[in-house]
């Protein structure tokens, strides 16, 4: 399924379409739009109407009648002047009371005002049109109501207030979004971003407040959710306007208001909309953003519960849809001629690497860089070592819908040289998924605890969960070259969980010590971890490279990111690249499902960058610069590495081709920061390549990847065994120990205790 643990992507021809294509536009109007009648007078002025159902009435009204000669004529001679003039004055408010109706109310009005039948009697004058029609988009309505659609389930403890949304940036292409080729809509367009102003190198004096909300209100996921009897084959709704509403409604969403829209809409509902969107994928203008807002939908696994999918016709169908997709590329990567400059070498340059540094089992050789009167010359091979620490700045970046990333002959041989460093032998693939399990890295873990109060009991379990996670954490610090990057004690978790409110006196002092670099304390750590999606990702990502900068780590940031993806949880991670000289940071998501040719919805990616100009505000004043919006890059590593099937039918001539990855998505995350960082690379985006390169090269790349990634999961499981060098419970203890210092005298003095249980069984008994 997409979006699941596992990556996958299938080559091959598809089969014949069966599916009945959705129906075009209406010529002929039904008896049924006949029939209905145009919202009085009375509902048209009124305030308790629901605005959203009034709209839908007209604009189906009039679209039903649109097409028939003299029809729209007829009606407005069988109204009164009082009736237009309502009608009339609710279209040209509509747009800023309802925003995302904008385009629609423009539409419908500018329909009736071009009939004189419709205007005469002065019932609309010829200021408040323009007015109305030129007036610019708001981004956000102050407030936003609305009812519920037919077949959803209230939420439980959901406010009716929603949280008002910051306008999304148009996605590259023709207006509203929309690109004019239907291809990679969610990406980056690669234009250049205004330049910040210098930003000033002297912390703000005192402890003034930063202009941040606090707990934001709930969001009402259903608003603007399309009307329930719009998913049908037969209804009177155009489907590409209700494809365009449903993809606006979801674009402006974060996956866990996904996930809530998700649990109060019934099945029947939900399978309509996928039944809805194969269709939609059927068309060719709208293919390729059917299938991303496919993706984004399947990936929720909201969205498939209580059977949802359980459908012959319906699965049929959706392996159609996602058939459709370019295939991953067969071959090596292609250079090309980069829209930015080329990634630059470490200053300095790479370290000089023979040419025997890539044998011809590997596939292609590196060339031998040219010589250099100041460069030493090459070791022999079994002198190779990774090369020594070199600081890292951040330089241009290609975008993840630009060229394809020009890999240096140098860099490619030095990933070759980390990759054969500390490799271990691999009978197959169930043995890595094994490994992957027995190591941890996966967050196979347990916690129980107990203590005075149920607030002390949430925090220590939060702050008890981090702490497993920096035992990872703390592997990439010991890399080479580890300490030329900063990778906090933190952890940003997109997965379902209980939130609970930030209270004010720890809100303060957070935001305090951002602004002044300062350490939080173990509590206040867990406050932030524990508080809604958005507060956390937008507190650990201003801490983050706050305390970079303090600690003169701050060429770069790497942040583990987790979300869930039905049953299990995907890793996912931000690299945070500080700009220098007043010019924009890069904030980086890396999935390591996603490619390039591949329609694959990232949800951490928006939500990232939904936190970014709030992370900004929160660092005016520190010197430190963040990007506007977040980049996404990978090229489908887990993919690649994990096992190729063909199939051939009894009576076909087609073979397909399946590749699925295996489910080791945090060791391919972890493999790519310890490669890079032992590189000394500038970008990781270079770093990634590279390895997509060696693996496309041949089964030896393949291997020597998969072997790399093995010795890496086979340290760890020994490092944290009884007998390690890092016993599981010694090492927890020690570091509970350390956060213990900083517990209030009413946690110590009331007592408790937390038992942690790992992978292979490994427990940790901690009291006080």
């Amino acid at each position: 399924a997409a979006g699941s643990h596992f990556g996958s992507s299938v080559d091959g021809t598809s089969p014949a379409h069966s599916g009945q294509r959705a129906s075009g536009r209406a010529h002929a109007m039904p008896a049924a739009a006949a029939a209905q009648q145009l919202p009085s007078k009375e509902v048209l002025s009124s305030r308790s109407a629901d605005e959203r159902e009034v709209f839908l009435e007209i604009r189906s009204w009039v679209k039903a009648r649109q097409h028939g000669q003299g029809e729209l004529a007829r009606e407005a001679q069988a109204l009164d002047a009082e009736h237009r003039k309502s009608l009339f004055d609710f279209l040209c408010s509509l747009p800023e009371r309802k925003p995302i109706f904008h385009s629609q109310a423009r539409e419908i009005l500018s329909l009736l005002a071009g009939q004189p039948a419709w205007r005469s009697g002065g019932v609309l004058e010829d200021a408040v049109l323009s007015a109305a029609l030129t007036a610019p988009r708001r981004g956000s309505a102050s407030s936003r109501t609305g009812s519920m659609p037919s077949g959803a389930r209230a939420p439980a403890g959901v406010a009716s207030a929603a949280l008002p949304l910051p306008p999304m940036a148009p996605a590259p292409g023709g207006a509203g979004g929309w690109p004019q080729d239907g291809h990679k809509p969610w990406g980056m367009d690669g234009m250049p971003q205004p330049p910040l102003p210098p930003p000033s190198d002297e912390p703000p004096a005192g402890d003034q407040e930063v202009d941040v909300d606090d707990d934001p209100p709930p969001v009402q996921p259903l608003d603007g959710f399309p009307p329930a009897d719009a998913f049908g084959e037969k209804t009177r709704h155009d489907p590409v306007d209700t494809f365009k509403d449903l993809r606006k409604w979801a674009r402006k969403l974060a996956i866990w208001d996904l996930r809530e829209a998700g649990r109060q809409l019934d099945v029947a509902l939900r399978r309509d909309v996928f039944r809805f969107l194969t269709r939609i994928c059927e068309k060719k203008m709208y293919s390729s953003v059917g299938r991303e807002l496919l993706s984004m939908l399947l990936s929720v696994e909201e969205w498939k519960e209580g059977q949802a999918l359980m459908d012959d016709d319906l699965e049929a169908a959706l392996d159609r849809s996602l058939a459709q997709r370019p295939s991953p590329r067969p071959g090596p990567l292609e250079p090309r001629t980069l829209s930015s400059p080329p990634h630059a070498a470490p200053p300095g340059g790479y370290p000089a690497v023979g040419k025997q540094a890539s044998p011809p089992s590997v596939g292609k050789k590196a060339e031998p860089d040219r010589p250099s009167r100041l460069a030493p010359p090459a070791p022999p091979p079994h002198a190779l070592a990774p090369p020594p620490r070199v600081p890292l700045a951040p330089v241009g970046i290609a975008t993840p819908l630009g060229p394809k990333t020009v890999i240096s002959a140098s860099l490619r041989a030095h990933v070759e040289v980390a990759l054969r460093s500390g490799g271990a032998q691999l009978a197959d693939g169930q043995e890595l998924v094994r490994l992957y399990q027995d190591s941890g890295l996966g967050g196979e873990a347990s916690l129980k605890a107990s203590a005075s109060d149920k607030e002390t009991l949430r925090l220590l379990l939060v702050l008890a969960t981090q702490r497993m996670r920096d035992l990872y954490v703390d592997d990439l610090r010991r890399a080479p070259n580890g300490r030329a990057v900063h990778f906090p004690h933190l952890h940003i978790d997109l997965q379902r969980r209980n939130f609970n409110t930030l209270p004010e006196n720890v809100r303060a002092s957070v935001e305090s010590k951002i602004r002044k670099m300062e350490k939080w304390t173990s509590l206040e750590k867990a406050h932030v971890l524990s508080a809604k999606h958005e507060l956390t990702i937008r507190y650990v990502l201003a801490y983050a490279l706050a305390r970079a900068k303090a600690t003169g780590r701050d060429g770069a940031t790497w942040i583990p990111l987790g979300m869930t993806t039905g049953s299990t949880g995907h890793a996912n991670a931000v690299c945070l690249l500080a700009g220098r000289g007043g010019e924009h940071g890069k904030v980086l998501v890396y999935d390591p499902n996603w490619a390039l040719n591949q329609e694959h919805w990232v949800h951490s990616q928006k939500a990232i960058s939904d936190a970014l100009p709030k992370v900004k505000r929160l660092l005016e004043g520190t010197g430190v610069t963040v990007a506007d919006r977040a980049e996404l890059f990978g090229n489908g590593l887990q993919t690649s590495l994990g096992s190729i099937s063909q199939k051939k039918a009894w009576f076909s001539s087609t073979v397909v081709t399946s590749r699925r990855g295996f489910p080791i998505c945090g060791a391919v995350v972890h493999l790519l920061a310890t490669v890079w960082v032992t590189t000394g690379a500038q970008s990781p985006i270079d770093v990634e390549a590279a390895l997509a390169d060696i693996i496309a090269s041949g089964e030896e790349g393949k291997a020597l990847v998969q072997r790399r990634i093995a010795g890496i999961l086979r340290t760890m499981d020994a490092r944290l065994s009884d007998r390690g060098e890092e016993e599981f419970a010694t090492s927890i203890k020690k570091r509970l120990d350390n956060d213990r210092k900083q517990w209030p005298q009413e946690v110590l003095s009331s007592g408790g205790s937390i038992t942690l249980t790992g992978a292979k069984g490994r427990v940790c008994a901690y009291s006080w």
